[in-house]
């Protein structure tokens, strides 16, 4: 079984590991970020010149999780990329 995931990890480019997160957001979090998320391109536009910049996301995301407190880098980057973060900054649920 093992070798077989390993396999498939091997096979697949676009596969992301989501860390689970040491401090769950609330909803008045989640707006905040996303609202942080909508004011900082790079982030999110690959067209943006500083999307490259991966020290710069990091240090944004890091800044951002200063300010909120609890929370670690990783666990905003975690929330992003996870399972709502994205469909949350775009989708339905700012409608």
């Amino acid at each position: 079984m093992c070798i077989i995931v390993t396999m498939y990890l091997s096979i697949c480019s676009n596969f992301r590991v989501v860390r689970p997160m040491s401090h769950k957001l609330t909803p008045e979090e989640e707006l905040t970020v996303v609202e942080w998320i909508r004011a900082n391109p790079c982030i999110y536009d690959k067209g943006d010149p500083e999307h490259k910049d991966r020290d710069k996301r990091a240090r944004l995301f890091q800044e951002k999780a200063e300010e909120l407190g609890e929370l670690q880098a990783r666990d905003l980057q975690s929330w992003y990329v996870g399972e709502y973060g994205p469909q949350r900054c775009w989708g339905h649920a700012l409608d």
